[in-house]
């Protein structure tokens, strides 16, 4: 339950000022302290956990460098492998305060993108949760040289942030042509799905074959008749509404138009393998541009009030799985829990058996099987 009232928190603060520095450095502190300290949650944290038991100088890149590094410094010097996720999540909100202290409406940017972030990229999916904060904070800088330093480190914690030159490519055309994007961006979805479907991902050898076995895994992934992937598209169609509203609004806006072309994508990749769905985190700029410009113009606070609730709902939607339901409300947090990370492998597998999805993959790896 403290993950509930946690965000009840955030969006409270917010409720009461989107742009205070004060508040949102108040919210800074307490989403740190809580997905910092949070231990157990989903099964990727298991994996990490077993590569880490393992790590030595002559076994230590079993990821990306920086994160193998980090791995590898920690094991060194005795601390457990929660340490791992502290240093991470405090570098990914670092960037992401970082980010949103670029904005007017500071506030409600650091919230909305913790809605989007949440359990996934803050305890589940912690490589790509740093990388994707990186990519945030340079989009801010100007220097084309510091950004594509602050890309490639970004890359050094998850691969996927190569493809924030597609958001840099698209951002810097001054007359975006919405329906060109949409139609070049459903061609990458197609020739993604080919390269899956014939195994040619295999045949590119600057791709590490730990992430060509997770394409393989995340491929058959979702059901269109699960309930949460029913949920999860109509709360992604809602947003597309929204930004669809806020676009009538003024459609000679490049950001309105940004914004409205990311929530398109964000709702069609609903519909696509989750390894697809992790590419739309490079593209939430747009929408954060279009939020930010629409409520600085914006002088009624009632439409302040009636997108946080939304969101609220919105980051709401990690209860509608029930493994995962049972496993944020365990609140089981480092220093005041008493549980091993044995114990916390066995229960989250025990959840996790039943499911067709990645978590059952990583189990079965981890028991033997």
């Amino acid at each position: 339950m403290i993950y509930f009232f946690l965000l009840f928190l955030v969006f409270s603060l917010g409720a009461i000022s989107s742009s205070s520095k004060y508040l949102l450095r108040i919210n800074v502190l307490f989403v740190f302290l809580f997905f910092a300290l949070y231990m157990g949650y989903g099964t990727d944290w298991i994996y990490y956990n077993i590569k880490f038991d393992n790590i030595s100088l002559n076994n230590m890149f079993n990821f990306e460098f920086l994160y193998s590094f980090i791995n590898y410094i920690i094991k060194s010097i005795g601390l457990s492998y929660q340490w791992v996720h502290i240093v991470t999540v405090a570098i990914s909100i670092t960037f992401l305060y970082l980010y949103c202290t670029k904005f007017n409406n500071k506030n409600l940017i650091f919230i909305i993108a913790v809605s989007f972030f949440g359990i996934m990229l803050f305890l589940s999916q912690e490589r790509q949760g740093v990388a994707v904060c990186i990519f945030l904070y340079s989009t801010t800088i100007n220097n084309k040289f510091k950004r594509n330093i602050l890309i490639i480190l970004a890359c050094l914690f998850h691969f996927s942030a190569i493809f924030s030159y597609v958001y840099f490519y698209i951002s810097k055309r001054k007359n975006f042509k919405l329906f060109k994007s949409i139609v070049f961006f459903n061609i990458f979805i197609l020739s993604f799905f080919l390269f899956s479907s014939f195994k040619l991902f295999s045949y590119i050898p600057f791709i590490p074959d730990f992430l060509i076995n997770k394409i393989d895994i995340y491929m058959g992934y979702e059901n269109l008749f699960n309930f949460n992937f029913s949920m999860g598209y109509v709360l992604n169609f809602l947003i597309f509404l929204y930004a669809l509203i806020i676009y009538l609004g003024d459609k000679k806006s490049e950001s309105y138009k940004r914004g409205l072309f990311f929530t398109i994508i964000f709702a069609e990749l609903r519909v696509s393998p989750l390894v697809l769905y992790r590419f739309n985190y490079y593209f939430l700029p747009f929408l954060f541009d279009a939020i930010d410009e629409y409520f600085s113009r914006s002088k009624y606070k009632v439409n302040k009030c009636f997108l946080l609730f939304f969101f609220f709902l919105y980051s709401l939607r990690v209860y509608a799985i029930e493994a995962n339901k049972e496993e944020i409300m365990q609140d089981n947090f480092y220093f005041f829990n008493n549980k091993s990370y044995d114990v916390l492998q066995y229960e989250s597998c025990q959840r996790n058996l039943d499911t067709n999805g990645v978590g059952r993959s990583i189990c079965m790896k981890s028991i033997g099987l």
